[in-house]
């Protein structure tokens, strides 16, 4: 894989990507910001070709919803950039390959339609355009970015990897899902984030659902909530007494725990013996329990190890 580096360019023109030679050479660019002056309309019937291929197909499980930006079209592209918005984007050998949106909200800019066509997944370009718009944002003196990421889509683990970290979580308003609102600062080296969540202001809840993969088998253990989610997961996984589990993802819960510590652990416990990750209570929590909220949700064959949350 291509290793790529850039340096920034003043606002409005673009930022090379110098590359290592690789198997096609490619010089990358990254172009931004495009406002409202320099998007015309022949580019935002292109990004939003561009978004709609990204999200098409996208989510690592089947049965989700459908993501919005399967359905992006020019007019939203030319609204995203209306008044103070701005757009970056990834151009190889002249055609957009990624970009994403912005906005200045207060004290952070706000990153959305993060996209990236199929065939450039997984070379780096999503991190890169988040630190051209890191540096960008530090020179005129924003202290943050944010975005929002979809949990059941397995979205987070992905931009905590990028240094993000959770900052509050809530219900998706059109839909039976959940979000994060994630933030990393510009002023700040990028480092992951282990988990991302256990600084953030969360929903209130009683319960915490621990989702524990053991080979092909999925575990569903209930909780009682102690304020702290890590150690109710860790306490979760004490419960099944198993090696080698993996955390497969994190429900909260207002269902009422009364009387779930005195429960035999048997009856704290779900099994799924195959398939478990397309079981509709790990799938969409909200669907099956209104006031269940996802919190975390890895992407199939990347769950983490319970030995390095316990520090093992």
């Amino acid at each position: 894989m291509t290793d790529l580096a850039y340096h920034d360019a003043p606002a409005g023109q673009s930022c090379e990507l110098g590359a290592q030679a690789g198997p096609s050479d490619q010089r990358p660019t990254v172009i931004g910001p495009i406002g409202p002056a320099q998007l015309t309309a022949e580019l935002a019937a292109e990004l939003a070709r561009l978004t709609r291929l990204a999200y098409a197909g996208s989510d690592p499980l089947p049965g989700l919803p459908v993501p919005d930006g399967q359905f992006d079209s020019p007019a939203m592209v030319l609204d995203a950039v209306a008044g103070s918005g701005a757009i970056y984007l990834v151009s190889d050998q002249g055609r957009p390959v990624a970009a994403l949106r912005v906005r200045p909200a207060g004290d952070c800019w706000r990153a959305g339609r993060i996209s990236v066509l199929p065939g450039y997944r997984n070379r780096g370009l999503v991190r890169l355009l988040l630190d051209v718009l890191g540096r960008q944002a530090q020179a005129q003196g924003v202290g943050w970015l944010e975005l929002d990421a979809v949990v059941e889509r397995c979205l987070p683990p992905l931009y905590t990897r990028l240094g993000f970290a959770v900052r509050s979580n809530w219900p998706s308003p059109d839909k039976p899902l959940s979000e994060l609102t994630l933030r990393r600062s510009t002023a700040e080296p990028t480092r992951p984030v282990p988990l991302g969540w256990p600084a953030a202001t969360l929903t209130e809840h009683d319960t915490v659902f621990a989702w524990l993969l053991s080979g092909r088998t999925l575990f569903q253990v209930a909780q009682v909530a102690s304020g702290d989610p890590l150690a109710d997961v860790l306490a979760a996984a004490a419960t099944l007494d198993r090696p080698g589990l993996l955390l497969a993802g994190v429900d909260l819960s207002c269902r009422p725990a009364a009387g779930l510590s005195s429960r035999p652990a048997v009856d704290r416990v779900r099994i799924f013996p195959e398939g478990g990750r397309t079981q509709p209570e790990h799938l969409m929590p909200r669907r099956r329990h209104a006031g269940t909220l996802a919190l975390w949700r890895p992407i199939p064959g990347r769950e983490i190890p319970l030995t390095e949350l316990a520090g093992g």
